[in-house]
């Protein structure tokens, strides 16, 4: 042991007097690093260190203001990859750390970490933080987190941090940001972000406003439908928070589950929205006492509601279908001051649709319409650089002299519309609000559900022509513009279902046989479906397949070779991405009934 630092100690001292030599320029900061070196080895030779633990290497009690620097020498041992592409939306700016070459790290699972010697450990603990400090992954820095945890607990005969904690707060906070912006939120994310803010606490560190609210958040969401059980989940930790005690204690002993670190801290206080993630939890529950106790926190609190409590209550009364009530939440918000958005006009819609105020719909659908059809019409005009459309409504547009008579029209009626529902249903509709992806799915399957066929023609077409301009879309490699909005599995879906519904059956079995819901219709959207591409994460699914060979099976009087052509035609498309059922399904019936088909059809040509 003597002898291999002895040996380092001259390697290190000779590449010192080397620097000086050769590099005048750079010799106070090569030389006073070697410097640096060498006393921290002459330290190490004069009183070899014991074994330390944890406890002992974290020194102090309060949280630095500056993140500790993390400095990378040697990136080819980075023991986990983390270039991986990610959307601007979830990207989290990194932490300060040097730049390094790009390599192909091994990956390292912890049952390793025991055989690695000391001085790779401390380097891999150097490469394992610039992992957590750079990449934009969540699976990816939860893996690193658990490395370091289980390196931290390895004994070394060389001490890994001479000073400060083994992973610092601001890495700790880094790996909090990307794991709270993982979505879909699940069970799992929940259970992470608790054992790591508890790590915070533990630590002697504060958990600020903030990552309670998101702890909370966090607590009631992860299942396909919020419980009861999950509102009491997140008012435990409400309580942990105004009580300043460790996240989840309260709900331990609620549970009788072994009892976290009881640590005393400064109490939190909750803000609007901490309440409104709790009024939103208990409204998801459906659940009446979940709701009321949500609602009296929030009153007495005494803090004024912004507009996302208000979205939530008209939440709570979409899901009531009581619409006379959803109007006086939007009367109120427009009286405040606060705008609708399109996350409140969206609710709208599917409160007309579960009410049958398809006419109301209708409305706001053409107002919608008509200005997506508007600014595709002015891009391509010669009049787009004279005005700042985006800011101007549709009465400002009719007064426009140099526009066309039919566009000034149009113009004129939509503001007609816009006054008539802002008058009895209290939708105020801003100039730059367009249509979402949520709009159109809405507008779609609500005109497929109800049997209008050439309003849900012409909205299922405005929807594939519009670009798509929410945040995180992605854009044309070429130009860099907006791409049009691709079709989703459960539009088409609705789709199908309407077929399934409102078709008459085969031509002349009706007397008032209706010319759209035809077999022909159907072959073309059906071809359509075929030739469009969805998305890795879109699957097929049982309840797809299903519709598909129902409405063929309405329009087409259960025609076997039409049948049997459309079950070919979809394995052939989506081969090994086909869902996956038992013997006893409905699709296991449907399938051996065709196969019997194809051979009764084998037979009859041989």
């Amino acid at each position: 042991m003597q002898g291999a630092w002895s040996n380092r100690l001259r390697t290190t001292w000779r590449v010192g007097v080397l620097a000086f030599r050769l590099a005048p320029v750079t010799t106070s900061l090569v030389f006073g690093k070697c410097v640096h070196e060498v006393r921290r080895l002459r330290s190490y030779l004069a009183s070899p260190p014991t074994v330390p633990t944890i406890d002992a290497v974290e020194q102090g009690s309060h949280e630095p203001d500056v993140p500790a620097s993390v400095t990378v020498t040697n990136t080819q041992q980075t023991p986990y990859p983390s270039g991986n592409r990610i959307s601007q939306r979830h990207r989290i700016p990194p932490l300060t750390v040097r730049k390094s070459s790009k390599g192909d790290p091994d990956f390292v699972v912890p049952e390793q970490l025991g055989i690695i010697p000391d001085m790779e450990k401390y380097t891999m603990r150097r490469n394992l933080l610039h992992v957590l400090a750079t990449t934009n992954s969540p699976e990816e820095a939860w893996h690193v987190y658990t490395l370091l945890q289980d390196l931290s607990q390895q004994a070394c005969s060389v001490p890994l941090v001479p000073v400060g904690p083994f992973i610092s707060f601001a890495h700790l906070r880094r790996l909090f940001r990307l794991l709270s912006r993982q979505t879909p939120k699940t069970r799992t994310g929940f259970m992470r972000i608790l054992n790591l803010l508890t790590s915070i606490r533990a630590r002697n560190g504060d958990i600020r406003l903030y990552e309670w609210n998101t702890l909370a958040d966090f607590a009631g969401k992860g299942w396909h439908r919020a419980r009861p059980e999950d509102f009491r989940l997140s008012l435990g930790i409400l309580e942990d928070m105004i009580q300043g005690l460790s996240p989840g204690y309260n709900n331990a002993i609620r549970a009788e589950t072994p009892l976290p670190l009881k640590t005393a801290s400064n109490p939190v206080e909750p803000d609007i929205v901490t309440h409104t993630t709790l009024l939103n939890i208990g409204v998801s529950t459906l659940d009446a006492t979940s709701i009321t106790r949500a609602y009296s926190l929030l009153s007495a609190s005494g803090l004024r509601p912004d507009r996302v409590t208000f979205l939530v209550i008209l939440k709570h009364y979409v899901f009531l279908n009581d619409l006379p009530k959803a109007r006086e939440v939007m009367e109120k918000m427009h009286r405040l001051g606060l705008e609708l958005g399109m996350d409140a006009v969206n609710a709208c819609l599917l409160l007309y649709t579960r009410t049958d105020r398809l006419d109301i719909l209708d409305s706001v659908w053409q107002i919608l319409r008509w200005r997506v059809e508007f600014e595709h019409y002015i891009s391509t005009s010669p009049w787009a650089a004279r005005e700042d459309w985006h800011k101007v409504d549709s009465f400002e547009i009719s007064s426009k002299d140099y526009l066309p008579q039919d566009v000034r029209q149009t113009a004129r009626q939509a503001f007609v519309l816009a006054e008539e529902l802002a008058q009895t249903e209290h939708l105020h509709f801003h100039p730059a609000m367009k249509p979402n992806r949520i709009t159109y799915t809405t507008v779609i399957q609500a005109f497929a559900y109800h049997g209008h066929f050439q309003p849900m023609l012409q909205a299922f077409l405005t929807f594939l022509r519009s670009p798509n301009e929410e945040f995180g879309a992605s854009l044309s490699r070429g130009n860099l513009t907006p791409e049009p909005y691709q079709p989703t599995l459960s539009i088409f879906r609705s789709l199908f279902l309407s077929f399934r519904k409102h078709s008459p059956g085969p031509i002349g079995q009706h007397p008032h046989y209706d010319d759209d819901w035809t077999l022909a219709n159907l072959e073309h959207l059906f071809d359509a479906f075929l030739d469009f591409e969805f998305d890795v994460n879109d699957k097929l699914t049982k309840v797809v397949v299903f519709w598909i060979m129902s409405a063929f099976d309405k329009t087409s009087g259960r025609d076997e070779a039409v049948m049997l052509s459309v079950w070919e035609r979809l394995e052939e498309k989506f081969g090994e991405r086909m869902p996956i059922y038992g013997s006893g399904h409905r699709l296991a019936r449907l399938r051996t009934w065709l196969a019997s088909v194809r051979a009764q059809f084998e037979s009859d040509q041989v």
